[in-house]
């Protein structure tokens, strides 16, 4: 009996240390925690951004933002409205749009109507890479006459890059761009660019 007492005794003993002991370290501590960032959200006239994700958030947390256009608009750009909009260079384009937290950020969705925008896709092919910096960089809405810059590609080893072919949104042929051509100019309409290559 004496022994089965003290058994017991133990075996209380041991689970409130074992459960003291998982409490404390479910626990985060400070240094744990790292850095916490401030997101700010908002839309411009002609949408909204939903949920709203505005708060505060850990580093590295990542963040999907939603842009919604009113009847009678389109998605342009993710801007900073207090500085450049090329803080989100890697992202500005795009709807949805996902990235990591890595500072603080006031982030605004804006429209334009509809019939001012163009969509620019592009499709690199099986020999190439996407254009330095990144595809996403490129591919999204434009004003007519925008002047669309870095069309420079990465081309796999055995293999040189031709230039780009035109195509209406209907893959109907449009014209093209000589390799060595870097910027291309947003016609009034829907386009699609594919690189061409030529093996060595």
């Amino acid at each position: 009996m004496h022994k089965l007492i003290v058994s017991l005794v133990i075996c209380i003993a041991l689970t409130s240390c074992t459960n003291s002991m998982t409490s404390s370290s479910s626990t985060p501590t400070p240094s744990e925690i790292g850095t916490v960032y401030l997101l700010n959200v908002t839309a411009g006239t002609g949408g909204t951004v939903s949920p709203d994700l505005s708060g505060t958030y850990p580093a590295r947390e990542r963040i999907e933002l939603i842009a919604y256009p009113d009847p009678g608009y389109s998605f342009y750009r993710w801007v900073n409205p207090d500085g450049d909009p090329q803080d989100f260079f890697f992202f500005w384009r795009q709807n949805p749009a996902h990235f990591y937290i890595q500072n603080d950020m006031n982030i605004m969705a804006t429209f334009k109507e509809a019939s001012e925008l163009f969509y620019l896709d592009i499709f690199d092919g099986p020999h190439g890479g996407i254009p330095v910096g990144g595809a996403r960089r490129i591919v999204g809405n434009y004003l007519e006459k925008a002047v669309i810059d870095g069309l420079v590609v990465r081309v796999h080893e055995g293999w040189s890059f031709e230039g780009w072919v035109v195509l209406s949104k209907d893959h109907e042929f449009m014209g093209t761009i000589e390799r060595g051509v870097t910027s291309f100019t947003m016609p009034p309409y829907d386009v699609i660019l594919v690189a061409e290559y030529k093996e060595r």
